[in-house]
C-alpha cells in the first residue's frame, strides 16, 4: 500500500493592510506541486511551482485604491488537484473627519480645529483661497488640522466647500460647508441744531 501525495501547510488567513505588500506561508509537499491565486487582478503568488520539499511561498498583495474590503485565495496543488487553500484578505480605505465648525467671524483671526483619522495618505483637495489649512495632508494614523479664515472685507457673508480625502477615491472624499460672517460697518451719526 502506497500513501496518496500530499501538501501540509498553513490555512490561516493571511491578512494585508490597505498598502498590500508581501508575506511568507512555508508549505511543505511530497511531489511536484504548482500554485494559482483565486484573484489575479490584485494578488500573485511566487514561485508558481515546485518540486517535493519545503518551500516559502511569497504571498503578494496591491495596495487596496477602494473603500471595500477584499479577500482570495491561493491554492497550491497536485496535478490537477487542488490540495491547499490559503485565504488572504485585505482591508479597504477608511478616512474620516470629525468635528463640528461654527461660522468663521468676519475678522478671520479665529481658528477651527478638525480631526481626520485614515488608514493611508490623505490631502485637502480643493480649498477656498480665503481659507489656510494646516497641515494639508498627511498619513495614516491620527492628524489634528486647523483651519483659519482672512478676513471678509465683504458686506456679504460668504460660503464654500472643503474637501479634504484620497486623491482618486471619492468614496473616501468629505466634503465640508464652511460660512464666514459679513462685515459689520457701524457709522455715527452727528445731529446738530440748527442755529
Amino acid at each position: 500500500v502506497q500513501s496518496e501525495a500530499g501538501i501540509t501547510g498553513s490555512t490561516d488567513t493571511v491578512a494585508f493592510t490597505v498598502d498590500g505588500g508581501t508575506k511568507s506561508v512555508d508549505i511543505e509537499a511530497d511531489v511536484a506541486w504548482s500554485t494559482r491565486t483565486s484573484a489575479t487582478s490584485w494578488l500573485t503568488v511566487t514561485p508558481t511551482s515546485g518540486t517535493g520539499g519545503k518551500v516559502s511561498l511569497g504571498i503578494t498583495a496591491l495596495a487596496n485604491n477602494s473603500t471595500a474590503a477584499r479577500s482570495g485565495y491561493v491554492y497550491v496543488n497536485i496535478g490537477t488537484t487542488q490540495k491547499l487553500a490559503i485565504p488572504v484578505s485585505q482591508e479597504g480605505i477608511s478616512f474620516d473627519v470629525t468635528g463640528t465648525l461654527e461660522n468663521f467671524a468676519a475678522a478671520g483671526s479665529d481658528e477651527q480645529k478638525l480631526t481626520v483619522e485614515s488608514n493611508t495618505a490623505w490631502a485637502v483637495l480643493s480649498c477656498p483661497e480665503w481659507l489656510t489649512v494646516t497641515p494639508s495632508q498627511g498619513n495614516k494614523g491620527t492628524c489634528e488640522i486647523t483651519l483659519q479664515a482672512t478676513a471678509n472685507n465683504s458686506l456679504n457673508s460668504r460660503s464654500a466647500t472643503l474637501s479634504i480625502g484620497v486623491e482618486g477615491v471619492a468614496p473616501a472624499n468629505e466634503n465640508i460647508t464652511l460660512t464666514q460672517a459679513r462685515e459689520i460697518i457701524k457709522e455715527t451719526f452727528e445731529i446738530k441744531e440748527a442755529e
